[in-house]
């Protein structure tokens, strides 16, 4: 019987040790201190850039249809609602645009922006 609870106490303090944290080894991972907080955040602030260039309306049939802007370098930008007077598949654009972040949108089609400008050539 002693045998049985010897090695049954040995097995639980295996057990238990395995569940503490390691340490991390990859040189490039500094392990934190007892009671410091191990969760980072990139509290870097990147500067909001104007996207400016010349491109074409075009009307997407997805999730019921909208119009975008495919620049003419094929980068592709959801708008929103773009004004009535924009809202002609085909129609060639000046635009100045500025990247959102944080938002999503259910159309998954091009880079979410809101315009600064935006003029026909």
């Amino acid at each position: 019987m002693k045998r049985i609870s010897v090695g049954t106490a040995l097995l639980l303090i295996m057990c238990c040790s395995s569940l503490e944290p390691k340490e991390s080894t990859h040189p490039s991972t500094p392990s934190p201190a007892k009671g410091e907080e191990t969760d980072q955040i990139d509290q870097t602030v990147k500067p909001m850039q104007d996207i400016m260039g010349t491109g074409t309306i075009r009307f997407i049939d997805l999730e019921g249809g909208f119009y975008g802007i495919v620049a003419d370098d094929g980068q592709r930008f959801d708008a929103g609602t773009l004004g009535e007077s924009f809202q002609q598949d085909g129609l060639r654009v000046r635009f100045t645009v500025r990247e959102r972040t944080g938002v999503m949108s259910i159309r998954m089609w091009g880079r979410i922006v809101e315009v600064v400008s935006l003029t026909t050539l």
